[in-house]
């Protein structure tokens, strides 16, 4: 008789469910990224031989001065300034701030702002773009850091930039329409075109380590 009454007071414990309560609130933080800044360059890039790429400005890293002024667009929504200061000066692993088939984008001015230009003058400033097509990761190789599939670089050479200056942060628009590049990790550096547009507002996050490139010196 004792060993009944045990076995029917054990469903008054299931009842209680205290755990059922929190098991969905971990999961439902980490499911969703943040969304990128609203407005930011992005855009869907087809080449010329065929392939495709995209990219989306999680994070517009600036900084300017009475010299120049640099842009910076990453496709990884991790990216930081320290990951940006860390590849470009210390030859640190690009990783952090890229995403696979993604690109991403540098402007550099060595120039006082404010800019507008359509691409049909001449200009200083250059706009190139850096693909890491299709998946794969860095690893070194001789000492450099290299994706390990097809890597496209290009620089555009049709579109519309308006770029000012606040202190010393970048803002202003760009809509950069075609760039011309090829692939330099491949025997006898094969040419594409890539087509977009790339557009949007610069939305500025100040990067103050980029102060040591020489543009600003």
């Amino acid at each position: 008789m004792i060993f009944v009454i045990l076995a029917a007071c054990t469903p008054e414990v299931e009842e209680s469910k205290p755990v059922k309560e929190s098991e969905p609130v971990v999961d439902s933080v980490d499911s969703e990224p943040p969304a990128p800044p609203e407005g930011s360059v992005r855009g869907s890039l087809s080449l010329s031989d065929g392939k495709t790429s995209s990219q989306t400005a999680w994070h517009s890293f600036t900084f300017a001065n009475d010299k120049g002024a640099m842009v910076y667009f990453s496709s990884n929504p991790d990216a930081t300034c320290e990951d940006l200061t860390g590849t470009l000066f210390q030859q640190a692993d690009p990783s952090p701030l890229y995403v696979g088939g993604e690109c991403n984008l540098l402007i550099v001015i060595p120039d006082t702002l404010p800019l507008s230009f359509d691409f049909t003058g001449v200009t200083t400033a250059s706009f190139q773009l850096f693909c890491p097509l299709g998946t794969g990761a860095f690893a070194q190789d001789n000492g450099s850091w290299r994706w390990g599939g097809e890597w496209y670089v290009g620089t555009a050479d049709a579109g519309q930039v308006e770029l000012s200056r606040t202190d010393n942060t970048v803002t202003g628009t760009v809509n950069l329409e075609t760039f011309s590049g090829s692939y330099p990790y491949i025997q006898g550096t094969p040419t594409a075109l890539a087509t977009g547009p790339l557009s949007g507002a610069v939305v500025p996050e100040l990067c103050e380590g980029l102060g040591s490139h020489p543009v600003f010196q």
